[in-house]
């Protein structure tokens, strides 16, 4: 079998690893993981952004979160700090209207609030 010729589009590199946008599709590989883990029913969902530095929401991963966050997911609660970060997801927030909620916070403990009072709902 010949492998394909992949390469990294952009790295971050953390404490604990390094993080990769690859360009083998990926993000798909990480939507059939999602959805196994969630049995396939849609769930509450966060993520935690603190550590990112520079953002960016590429095409592909604009394509994702508007084709296919809500296959696994029913509300998105993020922790962020930084300006950029803000702005790049309420620029993508406001572009491109996803189907499930998005909130972002400072505090990890405003995410687990808000997702528990959805939870209650």
């Amino acid at each position: 079998m010949i492998k394909k010729n992949i390469h990294i589009i952009k790295s971050t590199k953390l404490e604990f690893g390094t993080v990769e946008l690859r360009s083998d599709g990926v993000l798909e590989k990480m939507l059939v993981v999602f959805k196994n883990i969630t049995n396939r029913i849609p769930n509450l969902y966060f993520c935690d952004n603190t550590q990112v530095e520079n953002p960016e929401l590429n095409s592909e991963g604009e394509s994702f979160m508007t084709d296919h966050f809500h296959e696994f997911a029913t509300h998105f609660a993020m922790t962020e700090d930084t300006a950029i970060t803000r702005f790049v997801a309420n620029t993508f927030i406001y572009l491109y209207k996803p189907k499930v909620q998005i909130k972002m916070f400072k505090k990890k403990q405003g995410t687990i609030n808000w997702l528990k009072s959805i939870n209650k709902q």
